[in-house]
């Protein structure tokens, strides 16, 4: 959250982070790099090195769209983030 990327190829993890990440819950169709962030967020264990470490290139070819959601899209965005915060408190409440 916040004005940081999330890019699940340059995170790093413990492996006894797994039982709370995993698996990744039904409703959660798009974002899982943000929710293994989320995780991050939530436990306070986050470390961002203040490297570059992704460089990230636009084309044609790729997922991200290159215009800006609609507003239904956007909320309903904004419903499975917090869906998903409410998800990963519970387990890491366990």
């Amino acid at each position: 959250m916040g004005n940081r990327p999330y890019y699940g190829c340059a995170m790093g993890l413990r492996r006894a982070a797994l039982d709370r990440i995993l698996p990744f819950p039904d409703f959660l169709d798009e974002s899982h790099d943000l929710w293994v962030a989320l995780y991050g967020n939530i436990t306070r264990s986050v470390v961002h090195l203040d490297i570059r470490s992704v460089q990230r290139r636009f084309h044609g070819g790729n997922a991200t769209p290159e215009r800006p959601r609609g507003p239904l899209q956007v909320a309903r965005s904004r419903a499975m983030l917090l869906r998903s915060v409410v998800e990963l408190r519970r387990r890491t409440r366990r």
